[in-house]
């Protein structure tokens, strides 16, 4: 197992890179931002969320949209993870309708929808994650993913790929098995 977090580390310590947007166009209309997701590590937990703050965005038709995440931490010959989703429906309310008859335009459509997963990370443990969310956009569905290395004291290092292939021979060695 040792040898497997070594090789991880070597792996995390020569490829650097940062969370990955995959998907269509970054934005549409005026006020209409691509959201970014957020990760957060602690000791104890490593928490992922993303908020889609849908004002002003000319493909959200007013219509319920759906969220997802999942997180993912394997350590030494283990795995474990987490799934959170939601639907979020935004209705028009008096005042929206009131502001229709007023200006006898459609009123503005404004939301925000929210997503989190969380995964408890045990004490003095180092482990590899991997994280993604999935979110409306222009276009359609898009992606919002990382892979990282997480542990005390250093915190997260983001890895630019998933090693995990590339380390499962590694694996096998540590764990005794043996192919030949």
């Amino acid at each position: 197992m040792k040898r497997l977090l070594v090789a991880l580390g070597l792996i995390a310590a020569a490829t650097i890179g940062m969370p990955s947007v995959s998907g269509a166009a970054e934005s549409s209309g005026a006020g209409c931002r691509e959201p970014e997701p957020e990760r957060t590590y602690e000791d104890h937990q490593l928490v992922y969320r993303l908020a889609v703050d849908l004002t002003d965005c000319e493909w959200w038709d007013g219509s319920p949209i759906q969220l997802e995440a999942d997180l993912e931490r394997l350590t030494g010959l283990e795995g474990h993870g987490a799934w959170s989703g939601t639907v979020c429906g935004v209705g028009s309310d008096i005042r929206s309708r009131s502001y229709e008859r007023r200006t006898k335009r459609a009123a503005p459509r404004v939301g925000v929808c929210e997503i989190q997963v969380t995964m408890e990370h045990p004490p003095f443990e180092t482990a590899y994650y991997r994280g993604e969310v999935t979110f409306p956009g222009t276009g359609g569905q898009r992606t919002a993913s990382f892979t990282a290395l997480c542990g005390q004291p250093a915190g997260c290092l983001d890895l630019p790929a998933d090693p995990m292939p590339t380390l499962a021979p590694i694996g096998d060695l540590v764990a005794g098995n043996d192919a030949a």
